[in-house]
C-alpha cells in the first residue's frame, strides 16, 4: 500500500511537470514594447510620411546635414513635400541594386 503511494505521487509529480515548465512567467507574458524604426520615430505628426523636417531628424543624416535638402528632393519623386513608404521602399532597392552591382564588379576584378 506505501509503494502504490508513492508510485501515484511519483507519477503525479512528473505528469504535473510539463505543466509547471511549460508555464510563462508573469514577466515574460507582459506585452513587449514594440520596437519602432527610425521613420515611425522620426515621423512626428504620425500621418506616415515624412516631412523635410522630419526627414532631416533621421540618423542616416546626421553625418552630412547641409546634403539634406538635396536627398529629401532626390527621393520626393512626386515632389509633394512628403515622403511616403513607396518612396523610401523604393530608393533602398535602388541602392541595393548598386551595392549589389558594385560588389559584382569588384569580385570580377
Amino acid at each position: 500500500m506505501k509503494n502504490s503511494l508513492i508510485t501515484l505521487a511519483v507519477i503525479a509529480a512528473l505528469s504535473a511537470m510539463p505543466a509547471i515548465y511549460g508555464q510563462e512567467t508573469a514577466d515574460s507574458a507582459a506585452p513587449k514594447k514594440e520596437k519602432k524604426s527610425p521613420i515611425a520615430m522620426a515621423d512626428k505628426d504620425g500621418d506616415g510620411m515624412l516631412s523635410k523636417e522630419e526627414f532631416a531628424t533621421l540618423p542616416m543624416n546626421a553625418k552630412a546635414p547641409e546634403g539634406v535638402d538635396a536627398k529629401f528632393a532626390e527621393l520626393d519623386k512626386d515632389g509633394d513635400g512628403k515622403l511616403t513608404a513607396d518612396e523610401l521602399k523604393a530608393s533602398a532597392k535602388g541602392k541595393d541594386k548598386k551595392d549589389k552591382g558594385k560588389k559584382e564588379k569588384s569580385a570580377a576584378e
